[in-house]
C-alpha cells in the first residue's frame, strides 16, 4: 500500500470535496486467491491495482476456476448447473466513486472494460433439474437490489463463449461457441434520478456464431414500471447449417448433411409469462439425416425415417418463386430456467416453425396490405 499526502476530512470541506484527499492512493495485490462461499469455485489473479486518486481498479489475469473436476462438481451440486470455467486477460473499472461506496454503500461507476474473457460452460442433463429455482430476469433483479448502483456502461471486448450440454445416453456433449464476441450494456441502474433521463437498460452484441455467421443481437429492458417486460431483435448472416452437428448430433442423433443459412431476421417483446414475436428464416438445400441410433436405442430402417424427415421439413425457404414464409415465434417460459434458455427457445419456435410443414404458425402479412389497401 502507497500512501502520498494522505487528508482525512470527514467534515467534506476541502476543495476537492473528498472525504479521503490524498496526492495517490494506491493498494496493490498479487497472485492472490480466494475460495468463494459454497466451496465450488475459486478466483485467482495475478495483479490488482487500486488507485484512489485516479478512481480505478485493474485486475490482471483473472481466472474462475472449479474447485471439482465435472463428474465430483455434479456430485456436489446433486442437481443440473453450470459449470463454469472462465479468464479474463484484464478488467478496469473506470470512475469508481470510492467515497460513496466506503462510507454511503452506494455503487457509482463509470464503465467496466473486460478484455479477452473466454469461458466455457458445461451442463450436465443427466442430473436432477431443481424445481425449486426461479431465477429473474436481469431488470428484475437490478429494480430490486436493496442498495443504489449506478453503472454508465459494461464494454466486453474479443471474447469468447462455448457451451456444452451432456444429455442421457450420448457418448459425448452437445458443443456451440460464439467467436470474436463484442458486448456493450448501457445503463445499468436502479437511482430513481438517472431513472428519469433514461428508463432501460440497452444490451448490444455482435459475434461470430461456431466462427462462421455474423450474429448480432439487441435486448432492451425497461427499469422502471413493468420490469418483468422487455423486447429483443437480431440476425445471423451466412453460414452452413451442417457447422451446428456439434451440437445437434449428440443432442438429437439427426445430422445435417447439408443446407445453407442464407439470413435469419427475428424480433419479439416478452414479460415473464410468454414471448411473441416473428422472425424471416431465409436457408436452402437442406437435407438431414438419422443416424444409427436415437437416445442409445437402435433405429431399425434408418433411411426410411430419413426419407420421412426430409419430406416433413421444408428443403429451402423461399421456395422456388413463392414468397418466404414468415414464422411466428411464441413460446411460454419456463420459470425455473433463466433468461438465455428463454430466448433461445422463442428463437427455435420461430426457425421451428418456418421449416416444418403447414401454415399453422406462419404470419400472414397479405391481410394487413388488404386492410391498408381499404
Amino acid at each position: 500500500m502507497l500512501l502520498t499526502d494522505l487528508i482525512i476530512d470527514p467534515d467534506n470541506s476541502g476543495k476537492d470535496k473528498r472525504i479521503i484527499s490524498a496526492e495517490d492512493f494506491t493498494i496493490k495485490i498479487k497472485d492472490h486467491n480466494y475460495i468463494l462461499p459454497g466451496n465450488l469455485y475459486k478466483i485467482h489473479f495475478d495483479k490488482a491495482v487500486l488507485c484512489y486518486s485516479k478512481s480505478d481498479l485493474f485486475i490482471k489475469s483473472f481466472e474462475l476456476i472449479p474447485l471439482y473436476d465435472r463428474v465430483i462438481f455434479g456430485q456436489k451440486t446433486e442437481y443440473q448447473t453450470d459449470y463454469t470455467e472462465l479468464t479474463i486477460k484484464n478488467i478496469q473499472f473506470k470512475n469508481l466513486d470510492f467515497d460513496e461506496l466506503i462510507f454511503n454503500k452506494n455503487f457509482n461507476l463509470g464503465f467496466i472494460d473486460i478484455r479477452g474473457l473466454r469461458t466455457n460452460i458445461y451442463r450436465d442433463k443427466r442430473l436432477p433439474f431443481n424445481y425449486n429455482h426461479f431465477p429473474k430476469l436481469y431488470n428484475e433483479s437490478i429494480h430490486n437490489m436493496e442498495f443504489p448502483v449506478n453503472i454508465d456502461s459494461i464494454y466486453i471486448t474479443n471474447a469468447k463463449v462455448t457451451y456444452e450440454e451432456q444429455v442421457e445416453k450420448s457418448d459425448k456433449p452437445g458443443m456451440v461457441f460464439f467467436d470474436k464476441m463484442n458486448v456493450l450494456v448501457v445503463n445499468i441502474t436502479n437511482d430513481p434520478e438517472k431513472l428519469k433521463k433514461n428508463k432501460s437498460m440497452k444490451i448490444y452484441s455482435t459475434s461470430m456464431l461456431m466462427n462462421k455467421g455474423l450474429l448480432k443481437a439487441k435486448i432492451f429492458m425497461p427499469l422502471t414500471g413493468k420490469t418483468d417486460t422487455f423486447s429483443f431483435s437480431g440476425s445471423l448472416g451466412y453460414m452452413k447449417i451442417e457447422k451446428f452437428n456439434s451440437f445437434i448430433i449428440p443432442n438429437t442423433s439427426v445430422k445435417i448433411n447439408k443446407g445453407n443459412v442464407k439470413s435469419v431476421n427475428f424480433s419479439a417483446n416478452a414479460n415473464n409469462n410468454y414471448a411473441k414475436g416473428r422472425m424471416e428464416f431465409l436457408y436452402e438445400d437442406m437435407d438431414i439425416e438419422i443416424l444409427n441410433k436415437i437416445d442409445g436405442e437402435e433405429v431399425k430402417g434408418k433411411k426410411f425415417f430419413s426419407f420421412v424427415a426430409n419430406r416433413i421439413i421444408k428443403k429451402s425457404n423461399p421456395i422456388g418463386n413463392k414468397p418466404p414464409r414468415i414464422a411466428e415465434m411464441y413460446f411460454e417460459r419456463d420459470k425455473n430456467k433463466g433468461i438465455f434458455n428463454y430466448l433461445w427457445k422463442t428463437v427455435f419456435s420461430g426457425i421451428k416453425a418456418t421449416a416444418s410443414q403447414g401454415k399453422k404458425h406462419l404470419v400472414d402479412d397479405s391481410k394487413k396490405n388488404t386492410k391498408g389497401k381499404k
